[in-house]
């Protein structure tokens, strides 16, 4: 290897340097990249495995703080998809609120069903949106109210319109689950 460097003149051997030299930065600057997105990675990982951690630690706590909130809820008091539709139209009946109803959505969780509707409520005095609201939140925590936007009617700013999205959960059982696996 020196006979060869010592064959090839100064100038050829600078620029063979500068070429292992260049060589060199981009392997490291690539090391150091991956490195970079491996320790990311670690951490992440590290932070959600520290956090799993605690939830297994507790895991007999939640259980009964879970246990204790079911035994608090009665499952007839909760709401399907057409029940809350049907709640919310006789409650806007019986308010006097002129009301659009959207399709309700579903999301389906472990131990319940989420329904959410959409509500549009058009020229709609003040104190008839609030009646309304308050006999909606007598029916917590079966349905709630969970978005509200409110605005004025621009031909006459003594009426409201407003939208509104309202959740209610309903619990499920076993044999509401069955129910859905043979339908």
């Amino acid at each position: 290897m020196l006979k060869l460097l010592s064959r090839i003149s100064s100038r050829e051997r600078i620029m063979l340097a500068a070429l292992v030299l260049v060589g060199s930065m981009i392997w490291l600057s690539s090391l150091w990249r991956n490195w970079e997105s491996v320790s990311v990675r670690y951490r992440k990982v590290k932070l959600e495995l520290d956090q799993q951690s605690v939830w297994l630690d507790n895991a007999d706590r939640f259980e009964n703080e879970l246990e204790d909130s079911l035994d608090q809820l009665d499952p007839d008091k909760t709401y399907n998809d057409a029940e809350l539709i049907a709640l919310i139209d006789s409650l806007a009946r019986e308010h006097k609120v002129s009301h659009d109803l959207g399709t309700p959505t579903t999301i389906e969780g472990e131990l319940f069903l989420q329904h959410t509707l959409k509500v549009s409520v058009k020229n709609v005095p003040l104190p008839r949106l609030i009646d309304f609201e308050r006999s909606l939140a007598t029916r917590y925590p079966y349905a709630s109210l969970e978005d509200f936007s409110i605005s004025a009617n621009k031909a006459d700013p003594r009426l409201l319109n407003a939208r509104l999205t309202i959740s209610a959960y309903q619990l499920t059982t076993e044999e509401d689950y069955s129910n859905a696996l043979f339908d």
